[in-house]
This record gives C-alpha cells, sequence and structure tokens, in this order.
C-alpha cells in the first residue's frame, strides 16, 4: 500500500525528464527521486538508454542543464515534423503526410563503415521502411566508396552532439565534422506508426488513442466524446497498420451487469464479431457481441490457476466463458462451471471441447444463487460424506470457488450460510473450500465508515453480507486499476464450519461490529463502467 501511494504521489506532483550521466551530479536541487539504473528497454528512444538517466523532478521547480530535445511523455518521432493540413482529418488521404525533410547525414568510407555504424548506432535515423545507410548520387566521384549514414536530427545537429568519446572512434574511421552533410529524405503515411498518424491527425485537445483491447481479430476502443468525430478514421488507420485485425468496435455504454454485455458500434472492417483469442495456454472462441471478455485479465486468470492442483474441485460460479474454468480442467481439475447468460454457456462447452477438457467439466446455465444452493451443495455434501466415511480427519480434498463477478458477486455470499445440514456431513475445521470473489472498492463508504481505507471497507463489506468472518480471516489483493479512485480486487477467504452448517449464534456474533450493533447486511448494488 505504501509503494503504491509514492507512485500515484509521483504521477502527481512529479514529472520525469533525461538528463545526461556526466551532468546528473550537478543537478542537486529540486530532485524528487533518480533513477540509478540505465534507461528501462519499455523506454524510448533506445538511442539515449547507454548516454541518459531519468530524474523526476517536482513540477513546480525549476531544473538546470537538463535536455530540452524530448519529452518522455511524448513518444512522437521528432525527425518527422506535422505536414501541413492533416491536423484535424476525418477522411483519410494518405497523400496528405508526404512530406520531404532534411535530415543530417555523415559521409563515412565503405571500409570503415561497420566500425562507424556500431559507433553511431545511437544516434541512427530510425523512420519505418527508410534505411539509415544510403548510396550517394551516382554523379558523385565518391559514389563507389563512400556511404551516407542518416542520424535522427531531434539527437543529432552538429559534431558536437556526439559524446567526446564517440568523436574520438569516429576520428579514427576518417570521419570528422568536415563529414557533415544534409540528405531529403521522401516520407510519407507508409512511414508512419499508428500512433504517429494519430497524433498528427487528432486536435490537442483529444485524449491519445493508443490504447485498446484486442480479441482475435477484433479491437475494441472506449473513445472519449471528443474522440468521436475522428472514430472512422481510427478505425481505418487501425486496419491499415494493424494486418491481423479485421474489426474495429467502439463502446457504447457501460457493462450490464446481469451477462457483463455492452452495446458497441462499428468503426471499421467487418461485422463479424465470431472470433479466437489465445490465453494461457487455451484456445477461446466467442461472440464478442454476446459474452464477455476481458484480456487485461490474463495474469489472474493465470495466477488463480497455477494455484490450483490437479486433485482440486473448483467451482466457478460466473464461468463466463471459461478463463478460470478451461485451463483448471485442462489441468487436471474436477470443475463445475456455470453461468447465466445462455451464450457464455454455449461458448464455454464449445471451449471444454475444443481444449479437449470436457470430461474434466461440468457446464451449467444457471442463476449463480441457485448454482450455490444447488450444485456446490449436492458436491461438497458428497466430499465431505465421502471423507467421513473413511475416517480422514485431515479432509484429503481441496476445493476453490471463484466468483469473477466484480459489481455483484459479492451480494451472493450469503447463499453459504447455512448450505450444509449439520445431521447430513460431518464438517470440522480441517481443509475448508477456499473463495477468491471479486469486487470493486468503494471510496465513498470508506472515507466515511473507514477513514480512507478501502481495504478496511472491503473486509466490512464481505463480512456483512456472509457473517462467520474476522478481518483476519480475510485477504483483500489489488487485482487492476479501472477507473481513478476505483481498483478491482481479489478477495480471499475459507468458508468455515459455523458458516456453512446452522450454527446461528456464532454468525451473528461477527455480523455485529465493534459498538455491538448488527452490521450492515445489505450489500449495495453497483455496475461498472469498466470490469
Amino acid at each position: 500500500m505504501i509503494n503504491r501511494v509514492r507512485l500515484v504521489l509521483r504521477r502527481y506532483l512529479c514529472k520525469p525528464i533525461l538528463v545526461k550521466i556526466p551532468q546528473i551530479n550537478d543537478i542537486n536541487l529540486n530532485i524528487a527521486s533518480r533513477s540509478a539504473k540505465k534507461l528501462s528497454e519499455k523506454l524510448r528512444p533506445h538511442e539515449l538508454r547507454s548516454t541518459h538517466c531519468v530524474v523526476y523532478v517536482n513540477k513546480w521547480k525549476y531544473i538546470l542543464n537538463v535536455v530540452p530535445k524530448y519529452n518522455m511523455e511524448d513518444k512522437t518521432d521528432m525527425s518527422i515534423p506535422l505536414p501541413d493540413g492533416v491536423r484535424g482529418m476525418t477522411s483519410l488521404d494518405k497523400s496528405g503526410f508526404d512530406q520531404v525533410i532534411s535530415v543530417p547525414a555523415v559521409l563515412v568510407d565503405t571500409k570503415a563503415l561497420p566500425v562507424v555504424l556500431k559507433c553511431l548506432k545511437q544516434y541512427q535515423l530510425k523512420i519505418s521502411k527508410i534505411r539509415p545507410v544510403v548510396e550517394l548520387d551516382k554523379h558523385d566521384l565518391k559514389f563507389s566508396s563512400h556511404k551516407l549514414v542518416l542520424l535522427n536530427k531531434s539527437l543529432v545537429q552538429d559534431w558536437d552532439s556526439f559524446q567526446v568519446s564517440d568523436q574520438e572512434l569516429l576520428k579514427a574511421q576518417g570521419v570528422t565534422s568536415d563529414s557533415f552533410q544534409h540528405y531529403d529524405v521522401k516520407v510519407g503515411y507508409d512511414n508512419l506508426t499508428f500512433s504517429d498518424v494519430m497524433k498528427m491527425i487528432l486536435p490537442d485537445d483529444c485524449e491519445g488513442v493508443s490504447g485498446f483491447e484486442e480479441v482475435g481479430h477484433i479491437a475494441h476502443f472506449n473513445l472519449r466524446d471528443k474522440t468521436l468525430p475522428y472514430k472512422n478514421i481510427i478505425g481505418e488507420v487501425l486496419l491499415d497498420k494493424t494486418k491481423k485485425l479485421k474489426t474495429v468496435v467502439n463502446k457504447l455504454n457501460t457493462i450490464d451487469s446481469t451477462f457483463r454485455t455492452f452495446q458497441m458500434e462499428l468503426m471499421a472492417g467487418q461485422e463479424n464479431y465470431v472470433t479466437q483469442t489465445k490465453e494461457n495456454g487455451c484456445t477461446f472462441e466467442l461472440d464478442y457481441s454476446k459474452v464477455y471478455w476481458n484480456s487485461r485479465l490474463g495474469t489472474e486468470h493465470e495466477r488463480i490457476v497455477k494455484g490450483i492442483e490437479s486433485t482440486e474441485v473448483v467451482f466457478d460460479v460466473f464461468a463466463g466463458i471459461g478463463p478460470f474454468a478451461i485451463p483448471a480442467a485442462k489441468k487436471g481439475a474436477t470443475v463445475f462451471a456455470n453461468d447465466l447468460n445462455p451464450h457464455s454457456y454455449e461458448a464455454l462447452v464449445n471451449n471444454s471441447k475444443l481444449n479437449k477438457c470436457k470430461n474434466n467439466i461440468n457446464c451449467f446455465n444457471l442463476d449463480g444463487r441457485e448454482f450455490v444452493k444447488t450444485i456446490i451443495k449436492c458436491e461438497l455434501t458428497k466430499l465431505f460424506i465421502k471423507t467421513h466415511t473413511i475416517g480422514d480427519t485431515e479432509r484429503n480434498f481441496k476445493v476453490t470457488i471463484i466468483m469473477n463477478l466484480p459489481a455483484l458477486a459479492y451480494t451472493f455470499l450469503d447463499a453459504f450460510r447455512s448450505l450444509l445440514e449439520e445431521d447430513a456431513v460431518s464438517v470440522s475445521a480441517g481443509s475448508m473450500p477456499l473463495v477468491h470473489c471479486y469486487c470493486f472498492t468503494d471510496i465513498e463508504s470508506a472515507v466515511k465508515d473507514c477513514d480512507g481505507d478501502t481495504v478496511l471497507e472491503v473486509k466490512r463489506r464481505t463480512r456483512g453480507v456472509i457473517g462467520g468472518l474476522n478481518d483476519d480471516d480475510i485477504t483483500v489483493r489489488l487485482v487492476r486499476n479501472v477507473a481513478p479512485q476505483k481498483d478491482m480486487v481479489c478477495v480471499s477467504f475459507r468458508l468455515t464450519p459455523d458458516i456453512l452448517l446452522n450454527r446461528q449464534d456464532q454468525i451473528d456474533g461477527s455480523l455485529r461490529s465493534e459498538n455491538g450493533e448488527p452490521a450492515q447486511k445489505i450489500a449495495r448494488l453497483e455496475t461498472s463502467t469498466s470490469l
């Protein structure tokens, strides 16, 4: 939690800048924090990794000796200026991006080219489909003996732009300040990435659209109102730049809390929403317009499945098309998967066949509460009777219950209270079922009742619905941030004999707050704009 607060504070109070490594010791004031390491492989531009480092500075203070040529928040290739007439373009005209730019270059002897290229690697011009080494004009006297190495003009303006050590290496290969030239390069639409085109055509007050979700051949955007007039050209450019995509859609409304689906509009491409996607070694086939799928949860799916053993019994109450259930069944676990959406149920059955694990999975199309009261009750009763018969006091079975419906899942937890009949089974505090219930944090309730502690608020909300637990029995883990001041979390706990059996006194005691008054039992229903 402390590290998370630090990251949030850094985001709002500080900004990243690039500083030349020899100069960093000269910047003693106004630095919030600094990185002692080289630039991450994920950061751009790659050319600066060996010569610069990242420094976080206070936004309201002034720093000397920084590199003003490159803004860490702007990933546009500064070698390509903005063409006239493309800003605000709503209908794609590829010829509008054509232009000729002058870039610096150095004349290099062909024999010295391998060594010089290695030295100039960080300074070379990097534009798609343009080679950084070009031949001279055929009429030039040095045509057969020399080549031109093109450089990034945002990094190199003159000889002094090179580091001293690089200057010495270049001089040893016959490259001096007299070797500098300028070369005209023709660039156009084909030399630009999708992100480059978007930054050129969208007005400054429009947020970037580089972030989108890919599901098979479908790209899914969630465009802001200011960006909607450009939706068609956004879709057209994306299809043109990403050949594997065939369909681009935009989300129109919030996600329905019942079936977790949303209305969408076609931005470009084919109106074909049946697709296949792969995750965690499994193939999933789905109709994206009728079922719920979120590629951003792939890591969470993997984390849960990794903790499931092949001998385990898994109940997936809101299974969707099977991102938890299918890989668990493929792993060898016995899975009971359920979803209320009939289209999700059909995809779940089909995916079990597609991944050759249908013998390990039982699929149901029921309401979540009905699934708990019937299927889970029946199977747990069988498990407890079986272990009681063989006299295994250690309970040689493991059970995991997954409830991934963040907006509503916690409201179903009371279905586990008095789920089993005490006369029919023998239940001890041995290896009790482990529950993973997903929900959203509620910052308003946390501020009002828990001094802003969202983890404590989630724990109290869970206890208020199911009872029979203490705060220490519940763990809350962050899954991802879905909106400002709103996180998706995984609430994990083990069911207890007091919960499963009709032991009302113990449950009622746990439902009382610190002052002895009954805790709030009615959970507030909420919908999400982004699951």
